[in-house]
């Protein structure tokens, strides 16, 4: 059809490899979105998962919170996603680095199957997270505040927590990632790391581009900082002395 280039969202790797190795076949430069093949040299450009979610967790940690969950994807089946895997990395440096230990117990992994229901499914979407964040809420020492892996698992934790007669933030924070533009609509509007979408695309562009016209890409490996988003699920009063007050439903944090 006279395409000469491709920008490619791999979606939930490894599935369309066999497309992306079509067009490399054919010799049409392609550029992916947000994530990789693994074993695929080609560009790519996404989010620093790794360095955001060490900002939402360090954030967290700031705020006072010393016992802190993550909610995120069990990847030990078929499908392995380098940004999930990023932003465990990011989870479990940034309690490092302030001498704080993980426990297992703490990191609590939703099914695949659940994940890849919830695409089709708005009733599986309700409920996939809500027995992760249960189990969290009923150990002996359940977490002050949890970080979810993305903004889509935070309607059916806020469900859990409810359920438990507890609230948000009082009695437990809990911060996403992606930005999704539902995150400030929820019943308790979101703290979430931003996706740089815009430069994103931008820088995508550009190295196809570069392509198209016979370059090669220096970096095979492009990731853009996101920016931090506060809003009422971490609780404007528990920001350390440092942090500017938090008076407007949203403020920005970081580049």
């Amino acid at each position: 059809r006279g395409v000469s280039g491709a920008l490619v969202w791999p979606y939930a790797p490894p599935a369309n490899r066999e497309h992306v190795d079509i067009l490399r076949q054919r010799g049409i430069p392609i550029v992916l979105l947000d994530r990789g093949y693994e074993g695929l040299t080609v560009p790519m450009v996404g989010v620093d998962n790794m360095a955001g979610a060490f900002e939402v967790t360090q954030y967290l940690i700031r705020c006072g919170h010393r016992r802190i969950g993550h909610i995120t994807v069990d990847q030990a089946g078929r499908s392995y996603v380098p940004a999930v895997a990023n932003r465990e990395k990011g989870f479990r440096s940034a309690l490092a680095a302030t001498g704080l230990s993980v426990s297992d117990a703490y990191v609590q992994r939703v099914p695949l199957k659940l994940v890849e229901e919830s695409m089709t499914s708005q009733a599986v979407r309700d409920i996939f997270a809500y027995e992760a964040m249960h189990h969290l809420l009923t150990l002996p020492e359940p977490p002050t505040a949890v970080f979810l892996l993305n903004d889509l698992f935070a309607p059916s934790c806020l469900r859990a927590i409810s359920t438990q007669g507890l609230r948000v933030p009082e009695d437990i924070a809990i911060a996403g990632f992606d930005n999704d533009f539902e995150a400030g609509e929820f019943a308790v509007p979101l703290t979430s790391y931003a996706q740089p979408g815009r430069e994103i695309g931008r820088m995508a562009g550009e190295l196809l581009k570069q392509m198209l016209d016979g370059q090669i890409p220096k970096e095979t490996e492009n990731l853009i900082p996101g920016r931090l988003i506060v809003r009422h699920s971490t609780g404007w009063g528990l920001q350390d002395k440092e942090a500017e007050p938090a008076l407007p439903l949203l403020k920005t944090v970081g580049a």
